[in-house]
């Protein structure tokens, strides 16, 4: 298997390549320092897996994921710990790992590539749109991948009002569809607290831009624009009109 790194940090690029070499039986690896030296690379190599760091001088590895996605690589992002990016990589099903990478997570991602024959997944390209949509704003995520029917929807979060949880799947409602999603309310919270939603229940998270009114009446609820009522748990209410006055403080 032969693996490209681009990565402008010297010793992050040593150390991924020795770990490779030592534990993922990887022993053909090109590096490069730059998106532009990588794009020079890729013009008379052909790797297998291309490991790239998302945040660089100049042109970033999403920038250059985007330039090369016709040539099929399959592609496996590598980030510093920075909170916004790491929510952007999940909402957008890619593949990526944590500095310092952890050598398990390493070997699985390799593994991956290996089984799927060195093609990237069906949803490649749409993977990479996503990303480098939810990138370019700082004001949360735009777009998420969710898995769905066999594969992955993309969803637009400004069309969102609710999401429901039933235990093993959660239900993203919207105006004029509903999307079944084999994903934990736990986990969108985790993805959505700084895009505009918020958990006031443990079943229910709502789009506060779609919030018209709340009342403390029977321990709380959320009255939403399209005339949905939505309860509040007790000890959520606080934070509940804390969240709501924050973000109409930011529309106004």
């Amino acid at each position: 298997m032969k693996a490209l790194i681009v990565d402008d940090e010297s010793r992050s690029r040593e150390n991924l390549r020795m770990m490779l070499e030592a534990y993922c039986n990887v022993t053909d690896c090109e590096e490069a320092t730059s998106a532009e030296e990588a794009l020079e690379l890729l013009s008379t190599i052909n790797p297998d897996v291309m490991f790239l760091d998302v945040q660089m001088p100049g042109m970033n590895g999403i920038e250059l994921a985007g330039k090369v996605k016709s040539r099929k690589i399959p592609i496996v992002f590598v980030t510093a710990y920075d909170h916004y990016a790491l929510q952007a990589l999940k909402a957008s099903a890619v593949d990526y790992l944590l500095k310092p990478t952890k050598i398990d997570e390493l070997q699985d991602a390799v593994e991956k590539v290996r089984v799927a024959g060195g093609m990237p997944n069906h949803h490649h390209d749409d993977s990479i749109e996503t990303l480098a949509t939810n990138l370019e704003t700082k004001e949360g995520l735009e777009r998420i991948m969710v898995p769905w029917d066999g594969g992955f929807k993309i969803v637009d979060l400004h069309r969102v009002f609710l999401i429901s949880s039933d235990n093993t799947y959660c239900e993203l409602y919207m105006e004029k569809e509903r999307v079944v999603v084999s994903r934990s309310i736990g986990d969108f919270e985790n993805m959505l607290q700084e895009s505009g939603f918020y958990r006031l229940h443990y079943r229910h998270m709502i789009n506060l831009a779609y919030l018209d009114t709340f009342t403390s009446k029977d321990g709380g609820q959320a009255l939403l624009k399209n005339g949905m009522t939505v309860p509040i748990s007790r000890r959520r209410l606080a934070g509940f009109k804390e969240a709501a006055e924050s973000f109409f403080k930011k529309q106004s």
